[in-house]
């Protein structure tokens, strides 16, 4: 077989138009992400994608000419995904004061950062290479947008806090991130008071004297 060049190695080889080539391509990127979840990267082979796709390996190559570029439509799918869960309801928190929304921002964060974490862990620790290298931006980048945003535009003026917006989203957001990781699906938390007392933490940093 011929080498696929570096360039198009995490390109889809063709995007699908027919309802039934969708399906076949949801197919493939859903069993890999099956894949990746609970074997990790260096298991996920194309063979192993394409039979739990219920595909021949011919197939997926019509699509995919590599498992990079399987992997890299998997964390694609994955950020889209995070960002419609993000977004829902988003619009409503622009329109009012920031101690107030930092709460719904919190929850929604957080809620993003539970779709399928382990997925996103196996592809930032395991795959590292592919995370920046997706067609559209991930979901930090972008989530990261939206709260600087929020931060100097939506509100300004409301605080003094933070003056370095960018550094301090990235805090913030490693900091939710760690949060949800660490306490989602524990029985013995009450998910909405994590929420709250995460929220409560970030108001405190946002507020506090440089």
């Amino acid at each position: 077989m011929a080498r696929v060049p570096r360039a198009t190695r995490r390109n889809p080889r063709k995007i699908p138009r027919q309802t039934r080539s969708k399906a076949t391509v949801d197919a493939i990127v859903e069993a890999a992400a099956r894949i990746l979840e609970r074997d990790g990267y260096a298991r996920a082979s194309v063979n192993r994608i394409a039979a739990l796709a219920g595909v021949s390996v011919g197939s997926l190559y019509q699509y995919f000419p590599t498992k990079e570029a399987v992997v890299a439509a998997v964390a694609a799918r994955l950020g889209q995904d995070m960002l419609v869960v993000f977004g829902r309801d988003l619009a409503e928190l622009a329109f009012i004061p920031i101690e107030q929304g930092i709460q719904g921002i919190v929850a929604q964060a957080m809620a993003a950062f539970r779709v399928r974490p382990k997925l996103r862990r196996v592809l930032r620790e395991e795959a590292p290479e592919l995370h920046p290298l997706v067609d559209v931006r991930d979901f930090d980048a972008q989530l990261a947008d939206v709260l600087v945003a929020y931060f100097e535009f939506g509100h300004a003026g409301a605080s003094n806090r933070p003056r370095n917006t960018r550094l301090a989203v990235g805090l913030l957001m490693a900091a939710v991130e760690a949060i949800a990781d660490t306490f989602a699906g524990d029985p013995t938390i009450d998910q909405e008071e994590l929420v709250r007392e995460t929220a409560a933490l970030v108001a405190r940093y946002l507020r506090a004297e440089p």
